[in-house]
């Protein structure tokens, strides 16, 4: 199996192989039947390709996608996570910046209310980066794989802290790697189900593992 972290504006002239396996497109469809079909999330999703796709895919985000080769120059995606920098914006001029400080700021439509979110407002900071959209197929603890990979990941680019909202399952993963993790926030939901506020340090990179392991 092969985890790799793309950033979107340059993934398909990295490698021939991306471009012919539609590698980001099969991930955003892997997304929209996790979060969409099985979990009921109330999410956008692109009739043109099955996608679920949203404003923080943007240039400046990158996808950590865990895939295994298949016959025949195919892959199976296995997993993912979404990674930006907090001081990220959604374009010139626009309003949205990242999840997690959008939904404090009452950007997201149908989210709690600021005291609901989050005890502060999250920061902004090329240090502190934010993990989103994780998800990954059950066995061989692949969950667990993806956060550590993302977290060597972004210690690589300067990330010395990550923060996001997520539901309870993913907050278990990241203490089994951090010694230092809170929730900056109080459990909530709405009608997507049950989330939380966390923020965990990164306290070591160990190099190479986002790329293959």
């Amino acid at each position: 199996m092969a985890l790799n972290a793309l950033e979107m504006g340059s993934v398909l002239s990295k490698h021939p192989k991306y471009r012919d396996s539609n590698l980001l497109v099969k991930y955003f469809q892997m997304r929209g039947e996790i979060f969409i079909d099985k979990l009921g999330w109330t999410l956008r999703r692109s009739t043109d390709f099955d996608i679920e796709f949203e404003q923080y895919d943007t240039y400046a985000a990158y996808h950590l996608i865990a895939f295994r080769d298949l016959p025949k120059m195919d892959i199976e995606i296995v997993g993912g996570a979404r990674l930006m920098p907090t001081t990220h914006r959604c374009g010139e001029g626009s309003v949205y910046s990242y999840m997690l400080r959008d939904a404090y700021l009452g950007l997201l439509e149908g989210m709690p209310a600021r005291e609901e979110i989050c005890f502060l407002e999250p920061p902004v900071n090329d240090e502190v980066w934010e993990i989103s959209r994780l998800l990954g197929k059950p066995g061989h603890d692949l969950g667990l794989l993806i956060v550590k990979a993302a977290s060597d990941f972004v210690f690589s680019r300067g990330g010395r802290r990550c923060l996001g909202i997520t539901r309870l399952p993913i907050v278990r993963l990241m203490r089994r790697l951090s010694n230092s993790h809170e929730l900056i926030g109080p459990i909530t939901g709405n009608e997507s189900g049950k989330f939380v506020a966390f923020a965990a340090s990164i306290d070591q990179y160990e190099g190479g593992n986002y790329v293959n392991f």
